[in-house]
């Protein structure tokens, strides 16, 4: 089954796999267990780049058991859910199948989705929402695609930190950034709070972008960019100072494709790749 994404908890010696089809399955001492940790095959629609794709654990995990994950539901949503270790014990290797929906974003395409959540030093839930297919959409206020999202899942029953940058500014208060096609994979230093985006380009370029600690509000210029490269859309201004170029773009070709992403490194085994951003 396609795996398409693998974390855990802090200090915690298993890992969880969290495979397209909506299981997360769970590898302890070097063995995938039998009995999937949690299966929602039932609620998620796979078609194209949909799926079961997101998985974080909250930064109180060892005592409250609580994980969020995100996936396309089978009736045009995508949806951030809250879901608890069997019996609230983060020792447990089941979760149980009774949910909390925090959102559901209305998406019609079956690409872009995005999916990506992570947990920030501010103790804030993070999730990188793709343009849902309409390039469009990542410019437009009116919707969570196109966007990076901030959610405080202790704040229900809207979870939006009021100290997001378009609080009552604009008619989504969950955005934090704009500007984004498909933000797969994001990840944010451990060390500074910094925020690597990797989002998937078109035809031209795949990018890294960059967000420093609390800089919320910012605009990746999706569709009026790829990359540093101008698409000469209508109504698009491409040397607009609003936007925020990318620390990196890789141009198409030489075989590649899409930017998947990844994390710095603040591990101590290889000191010369300390605070490199590997992807």
């Amino acid at each position: 089954t396609e795996a398409v994404f693998m974390t855990a908890p802090a200090g915690d010696p298993r890992l969880w796999i969290v495979e397209k089809a909506g299981r997360i399955k769970l590898l302890s001492n070097g063995v995938v267990l039998p009995t999937p940790y949690l299966d929602l095959s039932s609620l998620v629609a796979t078609d194209g780049e949909k799926g079961l794709v997101g998985l974080a654990f909250s930064p109180a995990f060892a005592s409250n058991a609580t994980l969020f994950v995100f996936y396309a539901n089978r009736t045009g949503g995508l949806v951030i859910a809250k879901y608890r270790a069997f019996g609230g014990n983060p020792a447990s290797n089941t979760a149980s199948t009774i949910g909390v929906v925090l959102k559901t974003i209305p998406v019609t395409s079956s690409y872009h989705n995005g999916g990506c959540l992570q947990f920030g030093p501010d103790g804030y839930l993070y999730s990188g929402i793709g343009d849902g297919g309409t390039a469009a959409n990542a410019q437009n206020p009116n919707t969570l695609l196109g966007k990076m999202i901030r959610l405080d899942v202790n704040r229900p029953p809207s979870y939006i930190p009021l100290s997001n940058p378009f609080v009552a500014s604009a008619p989504m208060d969950e955005i934090w950034s704009f500007g984004l096609r498909n933000p797969w994979r994001f990840s944010i230093d451990s060390l500074t709070g910094s925020m690597f985006i990797a989002d998937v380009g078109a035809a031209l370029r795949e990018e890294i972008d960059f967000e420093p600690a609390n800089a919320g509000g910012g605009n990746s210029g999706w569709p009026c960019l790829e990359g540093t490269v101008c698409s000469n859309l209508a109504g698009c201004t491409c040397n607009d100072s609003g936007f925020t170029a990318p620390i990196h773009e890789i141009p198409h070709g030489a075989g590649s494709c899409a930017v998947i992403g990844g994390y710095v490194y603040r591990g101590c085994d290889i000191p010369s790749l300390q605070g490199t951003y590997l992807y």
